[in-house]
C-alpha cells in the first residue's frame, strides 16, 4: 500500500503560469496522469493571434519518463524534454531560482 494523501500534476505555459492542475491519489503512478494533464490543457493564444492546442515540446519531471508517455508525445508531434537531475540540492536551487524569476516578472508588470 502506498502513501495516503494526494498529489498535484501541473502543466504551465512557457512563462511558468499554471494552465492545468489535476489532483490524483498520492500512490498513483505519475505516468498514468500524464495524458490527462496534457489533454486538459486549454488552447493557448499565440502572438500571431491564433490558438494553439498542443505544445511544441514538453519539459517533464523524471517520473513521467515512461515509454507510454513518450509514445503519446510522438503521436502528437511533441518533443519530450525530461528532467534527469539526480541532485536534489541542485534541482531545489534551480526551482527556487525559477520561482524568483517568475515572481519578479509578475511583480514588475502593472496590475490593473
Amino acid at each position: 500500500m502506498g502513501p495516503l494523501g494526494s498529489k498535484l500534476h501541473l502543466a504551465g505555459d512557457a512563462g511558468g503560469l499554471p494552465v492545468t492542475v489535476i489532483l490524483s491519489a498520492a500512490n498513483a503512478n505519475d505516468a498514468t496522469m500524464f495524458e490527462a494533464v496534457l489533454d486538459d490543457t486549454p488552447p493557448v493564444l499565440m502572438p500571431t493571434g491564433r490558438r494553439r492546442r498542443r505544445p511544441g515540446k514538453v519539459h517533464a519531471d523524471k517520473a513521467y519518463d515512461h515509454r507510454r508517455c513518450r509514445r503519446y508525445l510522438r503521436q502528437r508531434g511533441i518533443r519530450p524534454r525530461m528532467r534527469y537531475e539526480r541532485s536534489s540540492e541542485r534541482f531545489y536551487a534551480l526551482a527556487m531560482l525559477a520561482c524568483s524569476v517568475i515572481c519578479f516578472r509578475a511583480r514588475s508588470q502593472p496590475v490593473w
